[in-house]
């Protein structure tokens, strides 16, 4: 429902403190109190938030495409160009290209992985 969300870090903000956009996504507040500072199971959830990702950004890009907002993704890419070209399965190996070492890193420093949502009711 519009406007009924919370905007959750796939990544923990307690381990990447930013608010960079290619690590947020809209979702429901249940879930993203469920998550907290837990890792996702890349495997379970990364297709899914990595194919919602390449949607907002080609849209943004499509409205805004000097938007220094969309600077954000330039981790995933040398330049948005080349990023808007990748199909799906290209930008979800860029997504796990970059967020594998994240979560690694996370998991050795003693975040909890494989994080899955399970629904209380």
């Amino acid at each position: 429902q519009k406007g009924n969300f919370d905007l959750d870090h796939f990544i923990p903000w307690s381990f990447l403190p930013n608010d960079q956009l290619w690590n947020l996504i809209p979702g429901d507040s249940s879930v993203n109190s469920s998550k907290g500072n837990q890792l996702p199971d890349l495997e379970h959830y990364l297709p899914a938030f990595s194919a919602r990702q390449q949607a907002a950004l080609q849209v943004f890009y499509a409205k805004k495409p000097n938007s220094n907002l969309l600077e954000d993704y330039l981790q995933l890419a040398p330049s948005l160009d080349d990023l808007i070209q990748l199909s799906a399965h290209d930008f979800e190996a860029r997504y796990r290209d970059l967020l594998t070492p994240l979560v690694q890193i996370a998991k050795n420093t003693g975040f909890r992985e494989k994080w899955r949502y399970e629904s209380q009711g």
